[in-house]
């Protein structure tokens, strides 16, 4: 009996986890493409030279993007951004040569992807009609 009840007892502290893992990741949607960019300091689409994580600084990371369209922002050949990379909160895996499309924050640091609202989350039609309403 006892053996039964540690089973149960480890089944719910492994629901309990992934729970809080999966609300971890839950993000409000923003309420529309317009609203979702002018968040943003920056939209643009490339792709991924690379990616350097630094283990000590919690799994932060630092990615360079070899930039192709710029939707808003100063159009740069190359973007740098840094971000999480835990996926428990949100974190974003980049592979090299991975064609990407961001939103980035400007911070004191550089670019920063936010865990919830660097990914477009409505088509990019709507983000090029946003775009152009904000010229």
């Amino acid at each position: 009996m006892r053996r039964i009840a540690h089973i149960l007892a480890a089944a719910h502290a492994l629901v309990a986890i992934s729970a809080s893992a999966a609300w971890a990741c839950s993000c409000l949607r923003a309420q529309d493409a317009e609203s979702h960019l002018a968040g943003a300091s920056v939209m643009f689409s490339g792709y991924v030279q690379s990616t350097k994580v630094d283990r000590q600084a919690g799994g932060s990371a630092v990615t360079r993007i070899r930039v192709v369209r710029t939707l808003k922002g100063r159009p740069l050949p190359v973007r740098v951004v840094r971000h999480g990379t835990d996926p428990a909160a949100c974190g974003i895996a980049f592979r090299r040569g991975q064609f990407v499309t961001v939103l980035a924050s400007a911070s004191k640091d550089g670019l920063r992807l936010s865990l919830c609202g660097s990914t477009p989350q409505f088509p990019l039609a709507d983000y090029e009609r946003a775009a152009r309403l904000r010229r």
